[in-house]
């Protein structure tokens, strides 16, 4: 059975190769797995809904040492009869970004690993019969004998930048957490469930508002602490780089304590599928009132359709 790569991977490698035009950061950026977030060590604790990687690789300064592997399952496989159409109109695409990750903080006197998922319930892009016009103006340049290197740039763009426009982008994600002094005697210590509302309100200003909402409980320790944690994140974005500013309210109803968190967040793209990221800021440990994290993220295989 032939594969036919997707117009978006058509032209993105294209371009790569010439030396010219890099795709949108919003379609390379990878978001710190679920299982990172849960464990308050990722550079953002509210991470926007994008659209997933196949692969992807995030290491990070936490701890001694710290890593996360992800991976949408849908996207390892060739799909004949899902199309580059099919995926625009898909407003609910529940088994095309059902993504697992696993991730592990090593420090000096413990070892912590943690299983998450995440998947969007519910995607509208901005404006869905600009993306399929552009998408056919591509495959009109696509189809001469001589292609219009300029052309076909200039409809590229616009494809990218259209298609990382959703207006609404609603994601569940959760993780369970194994806490020990090595990986061989790991005990369960924390899980958690949440949910990131993003919300585009105007087309061309990139700006992004993303809510979030989380319940997590600590489990086989002596307090047995849940959480509530509910915040917001604004952010901006151009080609190469993300800034993100988020505060995240955080409720113990076990201890009747309150802590909160601010951050801020920069994303940077070095080269196609490889993102530098950095965050400092106020955590929630009380004990750790100011901190920073740098690292990289990988997008290994991207995520590919059919025509």
């Amino acid at each position: 059975m032939k594969k036919i790569t997707t117009l978006l991977l058509l032209t993105a490698a294209y371009y790569t190769t010439q030396s010219q035009n890099l795709p949108k950061l919003d379609e390379l950026n990878i978001p710190s797995s679920p299982a990172f977030v849960m464990l308050d060590e990722s550079p953002a604790n509210i991470e926007k809904p994008t659209n997933p990687k196949a692969f992807a690789i995030s290491l990070l300064n936490v701890g001694n040492n710290g890593g996360a592997i992800e991976t949408s399952p849908y996207w390892l496989t060739n799909h004949a009869n899902y199309s580059f159409t099919d995926d625009v109109a898909n407003h609910f695409p529940i088994l095309q970004t059902f993504a697992i990750s696993v991730a592990s903080i090593k420090n000096t006197d413990t070892t912590t690993v943690s299983l998450g998922f995440r998947v969007q319930l519910f995607r509208k892009y901005f404006n869905e019969t600009a993306i399929l016009g552009y998408k056919s103006t591509i495959q009109g340049i696509l189809s001469n004998p001589i292609i219009d290197i300029a052309a076909l740039q200039v409809e590229n763009d616009k494809l990218q930048a259209e298609r990382g426009r959703t207006l609404y982008n609603l994601e569940l994600a959760g993780a369970y957490a194994g806490q020990g002094t090595n990986y061989k005697n790991l005990s369960g210590s924390k899980i958690s469930a949440w949910a990131n509302f993003r919300y585009t309100p105007i087309a061309n200003s990139f700006l992004d508002i993303v809510a979030l909402a989380r319940y997590s409980k600590e489990i086989g320790g002596t307090n047995n602490s849940s959480f509530l944690d509910f915040g917001g994140s604004l952010s901006r974005q151009t080609n190469n780089y993300d800034f993100q500013i988020e505060y995240v309210y955080r409720r113990d109803s076990t201890l009747d304590i309150n802590y909160d968190r601010l951050a801020f967040i920069a994303n940077y793209q070095i080269i196609p599928g490889m993102v530098a990221v950095a965050s400092f800021g106020k955590n929630f440990d009380e004990q750790k009132d100011i901190f920073t994290a740098f690292g990289v993220k990988f997008g290994i295989l991207e995520r590919s359709n059919n025509n």
